[in-house]
């Protein structure tokens, strides 16, 4: 019984003053500043001032966010209380919160707001955060030609969790919308999710590894008195992976029922990926860049150096036969659709892209529009121009001109065209269309040649 009464007390001892070391511990990694770089954000998290009570305490600290045009710090206040693996903190902006070169129109967006968040504190060092906002409106004044920009924004409320290893950012709000002259975007159930790794190098300062998701229940676009176009379940995404040779980058964008009026398009699928980049040579373009953006030159020396700089990175990607592959699709059940597919990349002799650029792009694009879907997207087309123009007319003539001249081919059901570009020859529906890719490079090129 006696050894039973001396457990008991150690263990009600232990239970009393375990707080207390939990305590000890979450002062000195909250008194510790902390530093993390996002790109070319750095953000700082510094408490000055702390008082320490039975199991719990006060603090205020500053948040610093700094880059290209832009030093603002958040002052923020802290209730932390102690627990068993850790501690809680209930954190708020202070009365007077915000100093440095912020815009009146982001400090008025941070009063609107009124952010508050309830943070977990573990002893491994990570954080975790909940957090929940107030309804936001900020405006942008136009200036001629320019129009009037707001945002306007729900209650919101989302979710950050930053250790060494990872970040998690999450948002979500009923509602948002954006309005630009007499355009408007209008997106419900919005929902947004960010997970960031760092990269190869261990940071997250440059090219870092990132899953991006962004969805919506409903799409609203409006342009003046023309048809809303509107779009159910939107689902995008976005990643980034890489190793210290090799990056590759995803984008895919999904919207169900597309439809303006009386006119519905169906579902609407766009994917992009580059693929088999090499990390180094991007990483040494994003600091070239940076180095001339740090220089006081001219606009047009600025541009012939800027071209330079990615005529060099050209050639130095050549012998990594980077490739970047689109698809585009707009189809319904009934199987109506319009479909493109891009193949493109670069590979060949790294030397001869001074003499001869054109033949180390490749380049296969596949082109098909369905009859049948030829009127709906007239439809919408017309419904968006405002005009009595029939569409459908106009888009069905410059087809089967466009198939007298092999442009596109003609068959029963569909109109289609293939694109194929190698060894410096371009080749439409498998005729060589050469003479034509010579002209219009050396247009474009406005006689550098």
């Amino acid at each position: 019984m006696r050894k039973i009464l001396i457990l008991a007390s150690f263990l009600i001892v232990g239970a009393a003053l375990w707080p207390i070391y939990v305590g000890m511990q979450v002062d000195a990694a909250l008194q510790e500043p902390r530093t993390a770089r996002l790109g070319d954000v750095r953000i700082t998290h510094e408490v000055v001032e702390y008082q320490r009570g039975h199991y719990r305490a006060q603090a205020a600290s500053v948040l610093q966010i700094q880059g290209d045009d832009l030093d603002v710090e958040l002052r923020l206040e802290h209730s932390i209380h102690h627990r068993l693996l850790g501690a809680t903190a209930r954190s708020r902006l202070a009365s007077e919160p915000i100093v440095g070169t912020v815009s009146a129109l982001w400090g008025d967006a941070l009063a609107q707001g009124r952010p508050r968040a309830e943070s977990w504190l573990g002893l491994g060092g990570g954080v975790s955060s909940r957090w929940s906002t107030q309804p936001i409106r900020i405006a942008w004044p136009g200036v001629n030609p320019a129009p009037e920009r707001t945002l306007a924004l729900a209650a919101g409320q989302g979710g950050l969790a930053y250790s060494p290893e990872r970040l998690v950012l999450s948002f979500d709000t009923p509602a948002a919308t954006w309005t630009e002259g007499v355009a408007r975007l209008h997106l419900e159930q919005l929902h947004q999710g960010l997970l960031i790794h760092p990269g190869p190098e261990g940071s997250y300062d440059r090219l870092p590894d990132y899953d991006i998701s962004l969805g919506a229940s409903t799409v609203r676009l409006e342009r003046g008195d023309a048809q809303p176009v509107t779009a159910d379940f939107l689902r995008a995404s976005a990643s980034q992976n890489s190793t210290a040779r090799r990056l590759d980058s995803l984008l895919r964008l999904r919207m169900d029922a597309v439809r303006s009026g009386d006119a519905e398009l169906g579902s609407l699928d766009l994917s992009l990926n580059a693929l088999n980049w090499h990390r180094p040579s991007v990483l040494r373009v994003i600091e070239d860049l940076d180095d001339v953006r740090a220089l006081a030159l001219e606009p047009d020396a600025r541009t012939g150096l800027v071209l330079g700089i990615l005529f060099e990175a050209i050639e130095n990607l050549i012998v990594h036969e980077p490739t970047v592959q689109a698809t585009f699709r707009l189809d319904d059940a009934a199987g109506k659709r319009l479909w493109a597919h891009l193949d493109a990349g670069l590979q060949g002799d790294p030397e001869q892209w001074s003499r001869a650029p054109l033949e180390n792009l490749t380049l296969d694009l596949d082109l098909e529009l369905a009859r049948d879907f030829i009127d709906p997207l007239s439809g919408v087309l017309q419904a968006q121009s405002r005009t009595d123009t029939d569409t459908a007319k106009i888009l069905h003539r410059l087809l089967e001109d466009a198939a007298a001249q092999d442009w596109v081919l003609s068959e029963d059901d569909r109109f289609v065209s293939s694109l194929r570009m190698e060894a410096g020859r371009l080749y439409i529906n498998e005729q060589d269309r050469t003479a034509l890719l010579l002209a219009l490079v050396f247009g474009v090129a406005g006689g550098m040649f």
